[in-house]
């Protein structure tokens, strides 16, 4: 019994010692890991975003009234493409009032108009400084004394080229407008006859295009 006693006491006396022996050596082998916390970053930053709308171009527009401009049909014969303004200014004998302008990369495109009595007017654009269309209304009487007929409105055809038309109509037509981009040229014509009766025909690198009439008997 005495030998029971004894080997209980050692037992705990085991358990004791070993429990000062973890303390002396500051705690057990498992560590509970820290927690990791993210720090906001207190200093600020300033960021300067430049806005491009993707527009490299810059247009301007304006328009006049005016109705006080010498124009006739002999000036706007004499305006020919790849004309600057100031050679346009020079046969028109007065500034044009200027209808718009757009700037793009290299490109300036601006727009004139003469306006004179009534309807009559010549309007203009130049591409860089280069007349590259023209046009005009109102110069000559709304009657006119062109032989034109349905007869001969129905003999012209699509493809045909200006002197081909005019020999059909027997005379020239009077232009109407004019442009020139690149190598490709446009141009329009009308014939008036009596009762204000017309024909029209536009004509691309001197092929007809197509025909229109009005008041034709």
């Amino acid at each position: 019994m005495n030998r029971s006693i004894l080997l209980v006491m050692a037992a705990l006396l085991f358990v004791a010692l070993g429990c000062n022996l973890d303390q002396f050596r500051g705690g057990s082998d498992d560590e509970v890991p820290t927690p990791v916390t993210d720090t906001a970053n207190d200093a600020d930053s300033d960021t300067t975003a430049d806005a491009d709308d993707g527009n490299d171009s810059d247009s301007t527009s304006s328009s006049s009234d005016g109705g006080s401009a010498d124009v006739s049909m002999d000036k706007f014969d004499k305006i020919e493409m790849g004309m600057s303004y100031d050679a346009v200014k020079g046969i028109m004998g007065s500034d044009g009032n200027q209808t718009s302008m757009t700037k793009a990369g290299n490109r300036e495109m601006a727009s004139y108009e003469w306006k004179g009595e009534k309807f009559a007017a010549i309007r203009v654009r130049f591409n860089n400084d280069e007349l590259s269309y023209k046009s005009q209304t109102g110069l000559t009487p709304a009657n006119g004394s062109a032989d034109i007929s349905q007869a001969k409105f129905n003999r012209i055809e699509v493809g045909m080229s200006y002197d081909e038309v005019k020999d059909i109509i027997g005379s020239d037509g009077e232009m109407t407008s004019h442009s020139k981009f690149s190598t490709f040229e446009s141009k329009s014509y009308r014939w008036k006859g009596s009762g204000y009766s017309n024909i029209f025909a536009n004509f691309r690198d001197d092929k007809l295009q197509n025909k229109t009439q009005s008041n034709l008997k």
